[in-house]
């Protein structure tokens, strides 16, 4: 199955506590994503673009063994684990 199969509406609002949840995991370390203070509005306006850059930055962070960008951002593995939990998980061989 692929994750168009999965994911019909990327935009649904089933998403939406996910959206919020990384909307505020932005704001609490927007220092560490270079945002200025004043930018609130933009970062909830922005969750899926910052979402899918720190996504790919995360696999090539892994891919180098880049530990200071694994190290700076690490509170986003943290977040994607927590919302990862909250799904449920279909075995790969059931």
């Amino acid at each position: 199955m692929l994750p168009t199969e999965i994911i019909r509406d990327p935009y649904s609002p089933n998403f939406a506590a996910i959206r919020a949840r990384l909307a505020r995991a932005y704001l609490e370390h927007k220092a560490d994503l270079g945002v200025p203070l004043d930018d609130e509005v933009e970062i909830v306006r922005r969750v899926d673009e910052i979402t899918l850059l720190l996504w790919e930055q995360s696999g090539t962070a892994l891919r180098k063994r880049n530990s200071r960008w694994l190290r700076r951002y690490h509170w986003f593995a943290e977040v994607i684990d927590e919302l990862r939990g909250r799904r449920p998980v279909k075995r790969l061989d059931g």
